[in-house]
């Protein structure tokens, strides 16, 4: 045994070390690693990624060198030996640096999940706390080549760390509280002004200014816990100028602000010059794109507010009674079901969602219960039909002020927003991004819009080789495109300008060719964007020519050549990486998450469909007993349940009804069910569309019986009905059919009578479960399932937000394992949003040149969105002549200029730009229509002047002008034109029927309505299935051959709408290349817009305008056709016109078609004349059409068969192959019965018709006809009802026992019998009543026994025990005289005697104890004239005892004189009553006794409160003096009123009010004189229609008022008369007193009596405001609704059930707390009918339990005896207090527990204080003894009112004495271990905290005694004695060296 002073047989140090690992347990982890399963296609990743990687220094250090992403990578991949690493001690401190820059370099990334986790694991493991340790001992190091990499590095170290602190604190405060304060706040201060004292380090001042500020971020943290900042107000003005708030500040999902408030802050974009700062220009943006989206759902919902009658609201649809039904879960998206009513459910059904707009994927929904005053703001989940045709909406709640409870069935409003939510909701959320400012590129250019320019960063220095390039590209242009290719290859932002057909998308090829071959830099070079999928394929597939170095992302290409382009096909097919293995792990994971939510969803939606398990029904607590009797009785091992024997047990069935459930009903409620298809939407949500399937199979089934099971059962027996042949098969399957559909029919009945029952929890039980009523045995089912329901429910928002949590670490796994994938790919092709939304993916990809294609058809706000700070040359590609970005809320394109896309505004401010003029699409009769109209300088190309006519028409350019009426859309306001359409398709089909392809012919709508009405009609003609038909908004950039342009518009208003906006004219007109047809009004588009006018000459002087559209044949010239009306196109039938073809077929017959223009070589018309060939050798004709293949001749006749009978057959058939039908009688060989046959029939097939007459075994004769071959019977089973008893049956009656009779088939076997009997016992003269077929006198008697014992008292055993003993209680003697009761059998001592003692003390005095107990003189009651000085300071008379013991020189204790001091307490109370306690009754002031004086303070109805001070001031039970002049109110004055709903009598000549009598009145207070005369004959002084206060100042001036001050009222005021008081005033005194604003709250009273104003009428509005604004709600707070009275009632019912379970501890040892709590629980019990504030009191009383527990296991964990029976005092103390005042706690007696709880608080201190080490050793010194204990004692145990800061204050200064004198500081600590040399885990401490060490293995091996104290330590056989600890603090080991644990954890892994 070595004691730190001597010496050690090893030495070593401190820091360098060999780790060792035990092998097995290294071989076990490898296992395990092995054992993970991961996805299938994951595997082959797992088995090259998991090989045994060790995680230590060099490890370490190889990561340190990697980026960030890898980093996460290789720590989700070895996540569990980095977290066993980071338990360890670290022997090598430069582990420590390492970790901190990874750290470090992880804090940058951006996928916050991942790092999250990461952080996470660093900060709760023990390397915090290690890292601590570490920094401290730094100034004291002396050796530096140990810890180098610090040393090296030192500011590098800091910065690392404060970066690591920064961001904890930024993404888990309260982790950054619990783990990293210390760091923060102490050690981190204390080591830097130590580093530089001995080391002359500096923190650099840009550190400690991070490090100061995150200070002060701990301490505001502390203070506020959050800091919540203000959202826009509705004070803010809408005119320009500074915002109030940060736009950063606004929520990107809309308040209940944002929908009700009509006045956001919002400015213009400025389209003319420059932003002030790149704040101001995000702001601008970010407000516009947001009101963008809310203003016009605020429109429709303050329409709503306004008018909630209508049917429709702009911009908004509502639905009114929606619920939520039931969570949700799918592969990856978790959240709730919204359920429409049963109307619109209905409706949805009607519905082709295909085509259909609605609740797509991310769009906004708001729901609301209280008429928009709160919201629930959820976004669409999943768009799956099957639900929407149920009226089912999955979503996904964002913002809810409530939970969410399923069974409330409460009522909403839903509004779904026509904005289309989801596009917005990413770009606004980069926007609001605080880095994304930093990021923005190209910021003189967007924001300062400089027009200078200089060349790309790549090209610097390379102007010449750039030259040389454009040199050689010139020939490939023409001369506008080539200035646009120059533009875009030498200046960093270039615009260029396409009109139609000037080859945008060519030249943007040629760009990205040339850079490709130019640029050779490693990684993704180019980033492709464009506005639509298939704008992006064009693109991509352009760029094919040049590399296949291309990814796309984005699932919605139609293009093949884009499938391998595509990165869900890079994925799927990449080899196995680090980040594979990591993606398919967080994969799994979500997996996991996933199946416990469908299995919960699946839990929760069989509860409602059908019977669950047993098993699983026994989980509800209160069915448990029922459970075991139904168990009893019903038999376990039959193929249905238990309970579904008991719930189905009396059904009737009708073997003979016939099937009432269909086949195709069943059919439908099974495809119902089955795992629903998820239909994608337009809008292109993931970069994945295939992976983020995760199939969930095989959940467990909790039910035996369900609907759908049965649905499923009676599908298979359908099936099989029709396969049997065999009579009893058949009608097997049918009496199961029958009992399916019965089963279903009466669960159906039961689940629908449970719905509308109203009475749901009274329940008819009974012990004996056969005996109960069907809907009595379904009802109590019901009620435990609702229960279960319950149960279930509460966990699932746990369960969606662990799932929500591992879908996102999914996602960032997913998108860095795409990283590693496509990184080095040199082009990235995405739609605008994709590239909105996977801002972070852009951001890791960083690559330098960005293309913009359609630039001008986007919002500026989603191009910015999709730049990052890499970006170095941008080139912005469009026509902002064409079509304009849209805005949703034209408001802002108005007069905010939001449409102004960044492209037009750049142009605006002559950014450089270049504008291509050649266009080489349209034929020059199309280019016409649009230049000089809208491009004055635009071109056409040679190759536009040789296209062919168009077939089939006169005119290549027509417009088709008609008068049909435009209707509006039922669903919409979008417009359609039922009669244009038609003709349109007609049209269409015409021209297909030209020999035009599908391709070449589009239909262009300027409507959606229309669109959908095209679409739906063209399914009625077979050319145009394949045409395109879609809308001119989503065709731009687009062409075809052939263009129909429908423009919808026709109306008596003459509104063209959008029609009139030449963007869209411009794109309409310029999509054809060859034929252009135009369909609309064109009258009334020239009335309404000047270019329609222009189009319209230039269209009138090629005579291409007009009402009719001729139609000419292709091959009959001569054949015009006029089109007026769809109804024409019958004289083109054939697309040529009604002449015969008269072209023979192929056949030689005629064509028999009219004049047609497709197919005109007759390959496909097939002929119809009729066949004319000879098919046999007796000449018959072929009955077919020509067209048809020849069949065999099918013409019957006569042939002879071989068995010689004749038989009518086919001509082809040979008299072999036909069957003889004839009838014969024949003998039948295995009976020798006759039987009739059809001749070909096979003797051996055909059936006896003779009955069998057979007996069977059972008794029934057989139903079967002869069957030779089961002569025995033995494959025969009886169907008879079956005849006998059940099994076991003991009833011998054959009357009245149809309970007992076996209800089964006769082949079945007999069930149990448990009908409930009364049998005879025989060993007793009981009876009992049980089941049938159990022997009573098998079960021990449970009755009371009768016989008689020796004493003639009966046994009161029970039957079946032995009697004994007898309990009958008789009173009898005792030794000294008294008489007590007793059992009979009990003995008779003086002990048991309650009597009073009767014998006198030596004093003289009675014994005041109980007979049976011994007299002691100490224990005399009686006061004696001994009066002595208490430790309180008061003089106090002894009793007789104590004088005794006082006299005899016995020390008396404390407590025992401070209980007999009664000098009145008199301390003023909280209250402001004084005391009327005694000393010792106030235990020295530190709990006073309850005030016991009258509260009398005043109730805020005026009235005086008379109850005690210690009772709660109840509600005012005095009637209440509130009425008016139509009633009174009823009720008692401390319940709110109810407000009059009489029209209001304020009337007069002057003015009459039109509102309710509580209303504010509409005309104020009449203040005319009253025009009545008194009496007297004088003017009354009052007012008009206010009653006249009766005084006269002529008459009897002593009684007329005086105001205030005394003086007279002057001769023209007007008086008013208080009518409560009769007191009158100066009706301007009273006004003024009456409007007057108070501090307190209550009713104004009368100025001279105090007496509450309350019937005067003219202050009606002052008192009812009073009394709706204050009083009522003050009342409602006070006593409580009924429903927060019953939520608060039953919390606390709750909390108390468990209470005692969470608080076992105290329980069980306190009596005293004990007794309190049942105090507690029997006051709740008894007083159910309470007030809210009576709960609160209640609620305080058990918290102060709660609290008190706490102190209590703080104080057990200390495990020490010191100071036990002190702080167990203070508990029993508080305990007894509290029992004593269980009906108020008041504000005094509050201050008075609390300062008692600090007293425990700081004896808990003290106990630790003394239990540390060296304290026993100095006990013998004075100056600790005399002074810092014993001050510390009195201060902190004193009797006295306990002060905290003189506690802590003795307790500091005894601390800082034991630290002065023992306790070892850190430095000396090291010191120590270091000369002793010993390895880590060899110090420990003996029982009073003194250090010593063991030597060689670490482990005890003798006893000795520790030299300080004289302790026993050390141990034997390597085991340490009990109370020896190991003392890790000496050298920092975690473990003991001879302990398992130390193998891993005392240790560096390195």
């Amino acid at each position: 045994m070595d004691k730190h002073p001597g010496t050690s047989r090893n030495t070593g140090n401190s820091w360098r070390g060999r780790r060792r690992v035990n092998p097995e347990m290294e071989r076990n982890r490898n296992n395990n690693n092995r054992q993970n399963t991961i996805h299938n296609r994951g595997r082959k990743a797992n088995n090259t990624v998991e090989k045994s990687r060790h995680v230590g220094f060099l490890f370490l250090q190889r990561l340190a060198e990697q980026n960030k992403n890898e980093i996460l990578i290789q720590f989700n991949n070895n996540q569990n030996r980095f977290i066993e690493m980071l338990q360890g001690c670290f022997e090598n401190p430069n582990i420590y640096y390492l970790i901190l820059s990874l750290t470090s370099k992880v804090c940058d990334s951006d996928f916050d999940e991942l790092k999250l986790q990461f952080l996470l694991a660093v900060c709760n493991t023990n390397f915090t706390k290690n890292l601590n340790n570490y920094i401290m001992e730094l100034p004291f190091s002396r050796n530096r080549e140990e810890n180098s990499l610090y040393w090296n590095n030192q500011t590098k170290f800091w910065d690392n760390l404060i970066t690591f602190l920064e961001s904890i604190f930024k993404i888990s405060p309260s982790t950054a509280m619990s783990r990293c304060r210390v760091l923060i706040e102490g050690t981190s201060k204390c080591c830097i002004y130590l580093l530089k004292e001995n080391h002359t380090f500096e923190l650099p001042d840009e550190d400690q200014l991070r490090l100061e500020k995150l200070r002060q971020y701990v301490t505001e943290y502390e203070q506020a816990q959050t800091l919540k900042k203000e959202n826009v107000t509705a004070g803010e003005i809408i005119e320009y100028g500074e915002p109030t708030t940060s736009f950063r500040d606004l929520p990107i999902f809309p308040t209940e602000e944002d929908m009700t408030v009509r006045t956001p802050f919002l400015r213009p974009n400025i389209v003319n010059g420059a932003y002030s700062d790149v704040e101001h220009y995000l702001d601008v943006q970010f407000r516009l794109l947001r009101e963008d989206c809310f203003g016009p759902i605020r429109d429709g919902i303050m329409q709503y507010i306004n008018d909630s009658t209508r049917k429709k609201y702009d911009n908004i649809r509502l639905f009114r009674n929606v619920t939520f039904a039931e969570p949700y879960v799918s592969s990856t998206a978790f959240g709730t079901i919204v359920q429409v009513d049963a109307k619109t459910s209905n409706a949805f059904k009607k519905v082709n969602w295909v085509y259909n707009k609605r609740f797509l994927f991310g769009a906004l929904i708001l729901l609301s219960k209280d008429n928009c005053q709160n919201f629930i703001v959820a976004t669409v989940l999943d768009r799956e039909p099957t639900y929407l045709r149920q009226g089912k909406i999955p979503v996904a709640i964002v913002h809810s002020n409530t939970e969410l409870d399923f069974d409330n069935k409460e009522k909403y409003i839903m509004i779904e927003s026509d904005v289309y939510f989801e596009p917005y909701h990413h770009v606004l959320k980069v926007l609001k991004d605080p880095t994304f400012a930093a990021d923005l590129p190209m910021k003189k250019y967007l924001v300062d819009v400089q027009p200078t320019s200089k060349v790309p960063k790549h090209f610097e220095g390379r102007e010449d080789y750039l030259n040389t390039i454009l040199a050689s590209s010139e020939t490939c242009f023409n001369e506008s495109q080539f200035e646009a290719f120059k533009l875009a290859l030498t200046h960093e932002l270039a615009v260029i300008q396409g009109p139609p057909g000037t080859g945008k998308t060519y030249l943007g090829v040629k760009v990205a060719e040339t850079l490709l071959k130019t640029l050779k830099t490693r990684g993704c070079l180019l980033l492709i964007i464009c506005y639509t999928n298939h704008a992006l394929d064009q693109f991509l597939e352009g760029i094919l020519k040049e590399t296949h170095s291309i990814v796309r992302i984005g699932g919605r290409s139609r293009m093949e050549k884009m499938k391998q382009l595509n990165l869900n096909w890079i994925r799927s097919n990449s080899e196995s990486n680090s980040t594979k293995h990591m993606y398919y792990t967080k994969r799994n994971e979500l997996k996991d998450k996933v199946r416990s939510l469908k299995q919960l969803q699946h839990n929760i939606f069989c509860l409602e469909q059908g019977i669950v398990k047993f098993h699983i029904l026994k989980l509800v607590k209160i069915s448990r007993e029922m459970c075991q009797n139904i168990e009893k009785r019903y038999d376990t091992n039959k193929n249905c349940g238990v309970l579904e024997q008991w719930l189905f047990e009396n059904v009737t069935y009708d073997w003979d009804k016939p099937f009432t459930i269909s086949l195709d009903y069943i059919k439908q409620k099974l495809s119902e069910t089955e795992e629903k298809k998820v239909e994608k939407d337009d809008y292109d949500r993931s970069i994945d569309d295939e992976d983020t399937d995760i199939k969930i199979e095989d959940l467990t089934d909790i039910c035996d019986f369900t609907i759908n099971k049965c649905y499923a059962n009676l599908l298979r027996l359908h099936d099989d009905i029709n396969k049997k042949q065999k009579l009893y098969e058949i009608n097997t399957i049918r009496d199961n059919v029958i009992v399916l559909e019965t089963k279903i029919t009466i669960y159906k009945e039961m689940r629908t009578r449970w719905n509308n029952d109203e009475d749901k929890t009274n329940c008819q039980y009974s012990r004996d479960p056969t005996r109960m009523s069907i809907y009595s045995r379904w009802k109590l089912y019901f009620r435990w399932i609702d229960i279960l329901k319950d149960e279930l429910l509460k966990n699932v928002k746990v369960l969606q937000e662990e799932a929500t949590t591992a879908n996102t670490a999914y996602e960032e796994a997913r998108m860095l394992h795409d990283l590693s994938l496509i990184q080095n790919k040199r082009v990235v092709g995405m739609t605008t949003t994709c590239a909105a939304r996977i801002r972070k993916f852009i951001k890791e990809l960083a690559p330098p040149i960005v293309i913009v294609e359609e630039a001008a058809e986007v919002l500026e706000q989603h191009i910015i969105a999709s730049l990052q700070k890499h970006c170095q040359h941008l080139i912005l590609i469009g026509d902002h002549q064409q079509l304009r970005p849209s805005a949703a809320h034209m408001e802002l394109a108005k007069n905010y200029n939001i449409e102004v896309s960044l492209f037009e505004r750049l142009i605006n401010n002559n950014i450089h730009s270049r504008r291509l003029s050649v266009q080489h699409r349209m034929r020059p009769e199309i280019a016409a229509l649009i230049s000089p109209h809208i491009y004055p300088d635009l071109e056409n190309h040679p190759s536009v002047e040789t296209y062919a006519n168009v077939r089939g028409v006169t005119k290549n350019v027509f417009f088709f002008t008609h008068e049909h009426p435009e209707e509006i859309s039922g669903d919409s306001t979008s417009k359609f034109n039922s009669k244009e359409a038609d003709i349109i398709l007609r049209f269409a089909n015409y021209i297909l029927q030209q020999g035009y392809q599908p391709q070449d012919v589009t239909i262009l709508s300027a409507y959606t309505a229309q669109m959908f009405y095209l679409k739906k009609g063209k399914q009625s003609y077979l050319h145009l299935r394949d045409v395109n038909i879609t809308v001119v908004d989503n065709y731009q950039g687009e062409e075809s051959k052939i263009i129909i342009l429908s423009l919808v518009r026709n109306n008596l208003d003459n509104k063209i709408g959008f029609l009139g906006n030449a963007n869209r004219i411009c794109v309409a007109l310029s999509r054809a290349k060859e034929g252009f047809y135009i369909f609309g009004n064109i009258n009334m588009l020239k009335r309404q817009s000047k270019l329609w006018e222009n189009i319209c000459e230039t269209l009138e002087e090629k005579n291409s305008v007009g009402e009719k559209l001729k139609l000419k044949c292709s091959f009959h010239p001569e054949q015009v056709t006029s089109i007026t009306s769809d109804e024409d196109f019958d004289k083109v039938p054939e697309g040529g016109c009604l002449q015969k073809c008269n072209l023979n077929l192929s056949c030689s017959h005629t064509c028999p078609l009219v004049c047609h223009s497709y197919d005109r070589n007759h390959e496909k018309i097939q002929c119809i004349e009729k066949c004319e060939r000879i098919l046999c050798d007796l000449n018959h004709v072929c009955p077919l059409n020509c067209a048809v293949k020849c069949d065999q001749c099918k013409v019957i006749v006569n042939k002879c068969l071989p068995c010689g009978h004749n038989q009518d057959a086919m001509c082809f058939m040979e008299p072999n192959q036909v069957k003889c039908l004839v009838t014969i009688t024949v003998k039948l060989p295995h009976c020798g019965h006759e039987a009739q046959k059809a001749c070909y029939v096979n003797i051996t097939s055909v059936l006896c018709p003779i009955p069998c007459e057979a007996r069977l075994q059972c008794g029934h004769g057989c139903t079967r006809t002869c069957h030779a071959n089961d002569r025995e019977h033995e494959e025969f089973t009886c169907e008879k009802q079956c005849a006998k008893l059940k099994k076991g049956c003991t009833f011998a009656s054959e009357e009245g026992n149809q309970d007992h009779k076996c209800q089964k088939k006769c082949y079945e076997s007999c069930d149990e019998c448990k009908v409930e009997v009364t049998k005879k016992r025989k060993s007793c003269t009981h009876s009992a009543r049980i089941p049938c077929n159990v022997d009573v006198d098998a079960t021990p008697c449970m009755n009371n026994c009768a016989r008689l014992l020796p004493c003639n008292h009966h046994c009161k055993m029970k039957c079946h025990e032995p009697c004994g003993g007898c309990k009958q209680l008789v009173r009898k003697p005792l030794d000294c005289g008294h008489l007590v009761q007793v059992p009979c059998s009990a003995d008779t001592t003086k002990e048991r005697c309650t009597e009073k003692c009767k014998l006198l003390l030596k004093c003289g005095h009675p014994c005041p104890k109980k007979c049976g107990e011994p007299c002691v003189s100490q224990t005399c009651n009686v006061l004696s004239s001994r009066d002595v000085k208490g430790p309180c300071g008061h003089i106090v008379t002894l009793t007789c005892g104590l004088a005794d013991l006082w006299e005899n020189g016995i020390t008396i204790e404390d407590e025992a004189i401070l209980k007999l001091c009664n000098k009145p307490c008199d301390t003023m109370l909280g209250c402001d009553h004084p005391c009327k306690g005694s000393c010792s009754k106030c235990w020295q002031g530190r709990l006073h006794e309850p005030c016991s004086s009258k509260c009398e303070k005043e109730i805020i109805c005026g009235h005086w409160c008379m109850e005690p001070c210690n009772m709660i001031c109840p509600p005012c039970n005095r009637p209440c003096e509130v009425s008016c002049p139509h009633s009174k109110c009823k009720n008692q004055c401390g319940k709110p009123c109810v407000a009059c709903k009489e029209e209001c009598v304020r009337r007069c000549m002057h003015a009459q009010c039109n509102k309710l009598c509580s209303d504010p009145c509409s005309v104020p207070p009449c203040s005319e004189p009253c025009p009545l005369i008194q009496a007297c004959g004088h003017p009354c002084r009052g007012l008009c229609g206010h009653p006249c206060p009766g005084v006269c100042k002529v008459c009897k001036p002593d009684e007329f008022p005086k105001d205030f001050l005394g003086e007279d009222y002057d001769d023209d005021a007007k008086l008013i008369l208080v009518e409560e008081c009769l007191h009158i005033f100066d009706v301007e005194e009273l006004d003024s007193w009456m409007s007057s604003k108070s501090e307190i709250i209550g009713i104004k009273s009368c100025p001279k009596c105090r007496k509450p104003i309350l019937k005067s009428y003219r202050y009606k509005d002052q008192i009812n405001e009073i009394f709706k604004n204050d009083i009522n709600p003050i009342k409602k707070k006070c006593y409580g609704t009924f429903k927060q009275i019953k939520v608060k009632q039953d919390d606390l019912v709750t909390k108390l059930a468990t209470f005692l379970e969470e608080h076992k501890s105290i329980a069980v040892e306190s009596s005293s707390w004990m007794k309190a709590f049942r105090v507690l629980e029997k006051h709740v019990t008894k007083n159910r009918t309470t007030s809210l504030i009576t709960i609160e009191m209640n609620v305080i009383y058990l918290n102060v339990l709660e609290l008190l527990s706490e102190k209590y296991e703080q104080y057990n964990i200390l495990k020490t005896d010191i100071l036990k029976k002190e702080f167990n005092n203070i508990i029993t103390t508080l305990s007894e207090h509290l029992a004593r005042n269980v009906r108020k706690i008041s504000y005094q007696q509050q201050k008075d527990i609390q300062s008692e709880l600090n007293r425990m608080h700081v004896t808990l201190q003290f106990s630790k204080l003394l239990r540390e080490s060296g304290f026993a050793s100095l006990r013998n010194k004075p100056s600790v003894a005399n002074d810092y204990y014993d001050d510390a004692r009195k201060a902190i145990l004193g009797y006295n009112r306990f002060n905290l800061e003189n506690g802590m204050d003795s307790l500091k200064l005894l601390q800082e004495e034991l630290k002065a004198t023992s306790v070892l500081s850190r430095e000396e600590k090291n010191m120590i271990v270091q000369a002793i040399g010993l390895k880590a885990g060899r110090w420990f401490k003996c029982p009073n905290g003194h250090h010593y060490c063991i030597g060689e293995c670490g482990g005890a091996m003798e006893i000795g005694t520790c030299p300080d104290c004289g302790a026993k330590i050390g141990g034997r056989s390597h085991v340490l004695l009990s109370d020896n600890t190991h003392d890790g603090e000496m050298d920092g080991s975690s473990f003991p060296a001879y302990s398992n644990e130390n193998n891993i954890l005392n240790y560096a892994l390195n």
